[in-house]
């Protein structure tokens, strides 16, 4: 309704409002499937318009579409690359359609983020996993007593 009247409308996550997941995958489909039940319409809300929610779209409302959003020249080359092999990515008859409702985060098979390899054949490329899981569990101790105070 509200991309109907006009308001800019783009998809995203940021922890707990997301499931904890951050995982667009998951955002792209439940959007979907939840305005097809509201408006009990399955043809509402074709695949197609739904992944620029969570690229071009979702650029503009940052007001960064002169660096992200799609692939061009000139933009920060941000890109992943799925598994089509993977049996949840067979058979592909739409590439938006296998993107919103098949596609999950087990089938990111490499990641560049500016143009760098952060996750090659889905093994983390840049830093040490270990590390980032010790350096989160220090910086999360504070929240972690204070969320147990409530």
């Amino acid at each position: 309704d509200m991309r109907e009247k006009g308001i800019k409308v783009c998809l995203g996550t940021d922890g707990p409002s997301s499931g904890n997941t951050l995982d667009l995958f998951t955002q792209m489909k439940l959007y979907a499937i939840l305005q097809k039940n509201l408006k009990k319409d399955r043809t509402a809300i074709p695949a197609k318009t739904v992944v620029p929610l969570v690229t071009r779209d979702a650029a503009k409302i940052l007001h960064a579409q002169q660096q992200i959003g799609s692939l061009e020249v000139g933009k920060k080359a941000d890109l992943l690359i799925l598994d089509l092999e993977a049996p949840n990515m067979i058979p592909c008859i739409d590439p938006y359609s296998l993107l919103v409702y098949s596609a999950g985060v087990q089938n990111v098979r490499h990641v560049m983020t500016n143009g760098e390899w952060v996750v090659r054949d889905h093994q983390l490329k840049s830093g040490d996993l270990a590390q980032i899981r010790k350096n989160f569990y220090q910086v999360a101790q504070c929240f972690f007593k204070e969320a147990a105070m409530l």
